[in-house]
């Protein structure tokens, strides 16, 4: 009798036919890359592998979590390089555009990404005829 508990995330990977696009150690190098920068941490938009609805916005987002926790259930996440800072009720953000240091950052850690109107998406997994 097989006694092992099924793993609903790896049957969804397989049934899906997704091929693994980043693995730990390159989550625990994005982290790292993205806490790096003490002028700069990107918003995020994430998507886990189960998740019905994909996320509406952007939102910080705990590095240490990407650092030490079960990152198998991450489909994509997308990161944003403007730094937005709050000046007042009548006038618009600030706004720090920190595009080449994120672009760098992803390569120097040799990320896979995508760069798409602005934002950067990092995927979990690759999916057929994608």
């Amino acid at each position: 009798m097989d006694m092992r508990v099924k793993d609903p995330v790896v049957d969804y990977i397989n049934a899906n036919q997704l091929a693994s696009a980043m693995n730990k150690t390159k989550w625990r190098k994005l982290a790292a890359a993205m806490t790096s920068n003490p002028d700069f941490e990107p918003q995020v938009r994430e998507k886990h592998l189960l998740d019905k609805v994909e996320p509406a916005g952007f939102t910080f987002l705990d590095w240490e979590w990407v650092k030490y926790g079960e990152t198998k259930y991450i489909d994509w996440m997308e990161l944003s390089p403007i730094r937005k800072d709050y000046v007042g009720q009548l006038i618009d953000d600030k706004q720090t555009d920190f595009t080449e240091w994120l672009r760098a950052a992803l390569i120097g850690q040799s990320i896979p990404f995508e760069e798409i109107d602005g934002i950067f998406k990092v995927r979990g997994y690759i999916w057929p005829n994608a």
